[in-house]
């Protein structure tokens, strides 16, 4: 018992530190590769965050494009293309398909978060495809990077709380650009149990400090 328990452990401790490192990871990839989008980040956590103090998860509630930052993120830097397989628990018919009681069923996310038809240019980085014409935030459950149904991510309490916050304070206080004189990144991710960015240089610079701080103070109650 004390061999499964010390097992289970190092699973979760390897899942959830592989899986938040490569998504920070690829967050920071497509910020460096995407100045316009680091941009209106920043322009959206100045204005709602005061500049001595850390970004709250009530703040980033506020912030409609870099929640669609994240959830971008989370779609083109897909970690875990492949998840736990499934057991069919009954005979079932989709789309005139028989899948047999016990089946096993592989779900692809990779070609859920790339289908053309339904992104339709699933290859760009775009935040814009979750905020409506009336500029809010709209997540889109295609987007299912943590999984489906009662048995989804156990980490994604974690991971929703940990990533938004530790990005919202980098872009807070740095800027993110590719380094002068050499070749951009690359997104290709390098091929293992999951997926992460190949190792990248990126030019990291202080920020300067927010010329006024009253419009962030009187929106922070």
């Amino acid at each position: 018992a004390e061999e499964n328990l010390q097992a289970m452990l190092a699973d979760l401790l390897q899942t959830g530190t592989i899986t938040t490192n490569g998504t920070l990871n690829y967050g920071l990839l497509f910020l460096t590769l995407n100045p316009n989008v680091q941009k209106k980040c920043q322009h959206e956590i100045d204005s709602i965050v005061p500049k001595h103090l850390t970004p709250s998860l009530e703040d980033i509630e506020r912030m409609p494009y870099f929640q669609a930052f994240i959830l971008e993120t989370h779609r083109l830097g897909n970690i875990v293309p492949n998840p736990i397989p499934r057991i069919c628990p009954k005979d079932w018919n989709l789309r005139g398909y028989t899948i047999p009681k016990g089946s096993l069923i592989l779900s692809n996310h990779y070609s859920v978060h790339m289908d053309k038809d339904y992104w339709g240019d699933p290859t760009t980085f775009r935040p814009e495809r979750f905020i409506n014409e009336k500029g809010e935030f709209v997540p889109d459950k295609r987007v299912c990077h943590f999984g489906f149904g009662k048995r989804n991510c156990i980490g994604i309490t974690l991971a929703n709380s940990v990533i938004p916050i530790f990005l919202a304070t980098l872009l807070q206080n740095f800027n993110f650009s590719t380094v002068p004189g050499k070749k951009p990144p690359t997104t290709e991710p390098e091929i293992g149990v999951s997926l992460s960015p190949k190792e990248y240089e990126v030019k990291i610079t202080h920020r300067e400090p927010v010329a006024s701080l009253s419009q962030a103070e009187s929106r922070r109650v």
